[in-house]
């Protein structure tokens, strides 16, 4: 079975990796060390991150934690990663909604990434999913939800505690 394409990110591929084989577990080797890729690539469901300038012994131990079900971050950059999440606030949903929790896994991610203010086709394209099928899960959100606009969507899940209107500041 061919997976990849040619033009594809390796986050985009590991993506797709998990979607057809939810058990598989991936180890990204990378020569970017920037916090912004090691998190996305675990959000794009990597179980482990090593710098390619790594010591071997590192990429060894990486393989050896993922194959062992235990999740993997190089520690030449898990100070960064660490450091980077102390100095990051807390952010829980200050509205308990049962509106929302009738929403599927599926149908919160992609709010969050509508009330960010991603479009159709970036959540597609991160989501691994044709631009139809956000399309009707959005319809589906708003019709759960009661909501008639997308300035409502951002309202509702700012009041959820869901997106940080603060970052909209910078």
């Amino acid at each position: 079975m061919d997976i990849s394409l040619p033009d594809e990110s390796g986050m985009q591929l590991t993506r797709r990796i998990r979607e057809a084989l939810p058990d598989t577990r991936v180890l990204i080797i990378s020569m970017h060390s920037k916090i912004d890729y090691i998190v996305e690539a675990f959000q794009s469901g990597a179980t482990g991150y090593v710098v390619k300038e790594s010591a071997a012994g590192r990429l060894i131990q990486g393989l050896r934690a993922v194959t062992a079900g235990e999740y993997f971050l190089d520690s030449s950059i898990s100070h960064e990663v660490v450091e980077r999440l102390m100095r990051s606030p807390v952010r829980e949903a200050r509205v308990s909604d049962s509106d929302y929790g009738r929403l599927t896994s599926r149908e919160q991610e992609i709010m969050r990434m509508l009330a960010e203010g991603l479009s159709k086709a970036e959540i597609a394209e991160r989501l691994c999913i044709s631009i139809k099928t956000v399309e009707n899960h959005r319809s589906n959100i708003m019709k759960k939800l009661d909501l008639h606009s997308a300035m409502d969507l951002v309202r509702y899940a700012a009041k959820l505690g869901l997106i940080d209107v603060d970052l909209w500041k910078e």
